[in-house]
């Protein structure tokens, strides 16, 4: 079924629809190119109902290490056929090939998911994954091997500055630009968990809710990444910048988020007052109730929200 089945109809279940929605043009595109994958997952993945649904559960984390080697792999090669540093590689296409199962994890808690927690808490567990499992366990393999194998000549050619320190050869992971990357993600995520914030205290909820500040949100979160790829490939290819100048990059950038985000909410704004200038159709005089004002849909209640917190 997984190999076969176009689009999902969980929505419509959910809505108590016996008659199930065809699948879009989109829904057609995403099943073509998907189905190699389908298809290989299919092969290797047992069902769920053996062992517990244990041998599932390795075989797909198998299965998702491989695609994840070969995406890197590809990346590698992408970047030294087109000249780009691996620093930029990383953190564009490694970094998208990579998230893509954490970003329609969260996708489908959001939607699912009674409540939407699980897509919040999935972003923090996915990091905590990546950073201390990810980078730590490699690195420690790493630190075993050069000291049970000591310096290479390879490693004396690529490490000559370290050999005083490190005669007998050490794991060596030069930080770069570092530095600079971390301040530029402490900004993003900073204004990220503002907003969240922001989104719980006014509008009580924060995932959906009406459709002006759920894109505006949505709006910020793409730009807060831009953000980052801008400034960190910058930083690569201007090694010679000084703290000076690195912090008047951060400011401008900021400044530039602060000004998109303003020309967006002026263009809502005056896509709101359009819809609100047009005279309603008979449908919509059905379907909404006396004292409504707008097309769009309502805020998240106050009410509703306290008593379910992250309520989507």
């Amino acid at each position: 079924d997984s190999v076969t089945q176009v689009a999902d109809d969980d929505d419509d279940d959910d809505d108590g629809d016996d008659d199930k929605k065809s699948p879009s043009a989109l829904d057609w595109i995403m099943h073509l190119v998907s189905i190699p994958w389908k298809l290989a997952f299919a092969i290797v993945v047992p069902p769920a109902s053996l062992a517990g649904g244990w041998l599932c559960f390795v075989m797909s984390l198998a299965m998702i290490g491989g695609v994840t080697t070969w995406v890197i792999d590809f990346a590698e090669l992408f970047g030294c056929v087109t000249n780009i540093e691996n620093s930029i590689t990383a953190i564009t296409f490694v970094a998208l090939g990579t998230s893509m199962p954490d970003l329609f994890a969260s996708r489908a808690a959001a939607c699912q998911d009674e409540w939407a927690d699980a897509s919040i808490v999935n972003v923090t567990g996915s990091n905590s994954v990546n950073v201390f499992l990810g980078i730590g366990l490699p690195w420690t393999m790493s630190a075993v091997y050069w000291t049970l194998n000591g310096a290479t000549e390879e490693w004396r050619r690529l490490y000559a500055r370290h050999l005083p320190a490190y005669p007998n050869g050490a794991f060596v992971v030069e930080s770069g630009d570092l530095a600079f990357s971390v301040v530029v993600f402490t900004c993003s995520a900073l204004i990220a968990l503002a907003l969240i914030r922001f989104r719980r205290v006014k509008l009580g909820g924060e995932l959906g809710g009406d459709w002006l500040p759920k894109v505006m949100s949505s709006f910020l979160l793409v730009l807060l990444w831009f953000f980052y790829i801008g400034l960190s490939i910058w930083k690569v290819m201007d090694k010679t910048a000084s703290i000076g100048t690195q912090a008047a990059a951060i400011f401008l950038a900021i400044c530039v988020l602060e000004n998109l985000m303003l020309l967006l909410g002026c263009g809502a704004y005056y896509m709101k007052g359009s819809t609100l200038a047009s005279p309603p159709s008979a449908e919509c005089d059905s379907e909404l109730g006396a004292g409504a004002s707008s097309g769009f849909a309502p805020k998240l209640a106050v009410a509703a929200s306290a008593a379910a917190p992250g309520i989507a």
